[in-house]
């Protein structure tokens, strides 16, 4: 009886180490890939971001509330699982008991991905068509699976150490885990940003990479705009949710008028793209209709309160390129007036062709 309730009590010391764990690595993941300091592939694989990395550069509080909550979450859920095992252990299964208690923090992960998922469906709500409604869900859960798989023998080890010490439970292993993952992390961190670009040219001397060019605020060289036409802060701009069929790709832009004052739309939207960090991507944005949409060209659309204008945006589906994909898409009613900053995780990057439609009536 003595054994169990120690037992129990070190429950939490399991919790807390996956709850560290999940936002170190998903934190380490995140800044290894940014720069492509690591492949991907190997990221997603003993490193995975179960958090979505364009949380990490969201408005606040999201970089802070989401990965706090979402380890948190893991953390408690560990916890529960780790109870419900120490109820059911004996003497005898001991050894099967610490890796049911590896499932567990598999289980509790990937209900926290199943939260995340839940969380991007409704911020996305309603979705292009029924079909796609369940597209946020995928990304988040098997990340979180995979890194329940790879990270969660270390909780089940610590349970397991806590049952054996008893009362002794070595209660600096907390503080190692966290010292060893974000030691890690600042280290990975001073290295990347020390790290030449690689030149092309394995005998020639490094060539030092320039640094991310920012999201221009708004078009350079842009015509006067007309009086009558809608100022950035009559209107709200909002994307739908990514809509695709056949290998081709279709996000709407839409346009609101928030005031009492009729304003007016009268050609192409201004647009441009931008990585995680927030740095301009090299997209090739073609004035035009696509696979998604015809374009019908300029006309003018005239916005009363509460009426709405949209731009189709049309591609191709793309390569997987987690360190060149578009995070956010920049966009203002036409060019020269000021762009607004929209989260928009779709499978465009650098290089890609996008066609955009001019303003249409909504509905």
């Amino acid at each position: 009886m003595t054994d169990m309730r120690l037992g129990r009590g070190t429950g939490f010391i399991p919790g807390a180490a996956a709850a560290i764990l999940w936002w170190g690595i998903n934190a380490l993941s995140t800044h290894l890939t940014h720069d492509s300091t690591v492949p991907s592939a190997f990221a997603q694989l003993l490193l995975p971001a179960a958090v979505p990395s364009f949380t990490w550069v969201t408005p606040q509080p999201w970089p802070v509330l989401a990965p706090a909550l979402s380890a948190l979450a893991v953390g408690a859920l560990t916890v529960w699982f780790q109870r419900l095992v120490l109820r059911a252990a004996t003497p005898q299964n001991r050894g099967i008991a610490v890796f049911a208690a590896w499932f567990g923090v598999v289980a509790a992960s990937v209900i926290v991905g199943v939260a995340l998922g839940t969380g991007a469906t409704i911020a996305d709500w309603p979705p292009g068509r029924l079909f796609n409604a369940l597209d946020a869900f995928p990304g988040p859960v098997q990340a979180a699976a995979v890194w329940g798989a790879v990270w969660g023998w270390i909780p089940a080890l610590l349970l397991r150490l806590g049952r054996r010490g008893g009362s002794r439970v070595p209660r600096l292993l907390p503080a190692a885990v966290v010292a060893v993952v974000f030691t890690a992390f600042a280290v990975f961190g001073q290295a990347s940003a020390q790290l030449p670009a690689p030149s092309g040219e394995p005998t020639s001397a490094p060539i030092s990479t320039p640094p991310a060019t920012p999201i221009p605020t708004a078009a350079a060289g842009a015509p006067e705009a007309n009086p009558n036409w809608c100022s950035p802060t009559q209107i709200e701009l909002s994307l739908g949710s990514e809509d695709g069929a056949a290998g081709h790709r279709a996000l709407t832009l839409t346009a609101t008028n928030r005031t009492g004052v009729d304003c007016v739309l009268d050609g192409y939207p201004d647009l441009a793209f931008g990585d995680a960090n927030s740095s301009l991507l090299a997209v090739h944005a073609v004035q035009g209709g696509s696979f998604a949409a015809n374009d019908p060209g300029p006309t003018v659309v005239r916005l009363a309160a509460g009426q709405s204008a949209r731009s189709v945006l049309g591609w191709d589906a793309q390569p997987n390129d987690l360190a060149h994909q578009v995070h956010w898409i920049a966009a203002a009613p036409y060019p020269g007036a000021t762009r607004t900053l929209l989260p928009a995780q779709v499978d465009i990057v650098a290089g890609a062709d996008v066609g955009y439609t001019a303003w249409q009536a909504a509905g």
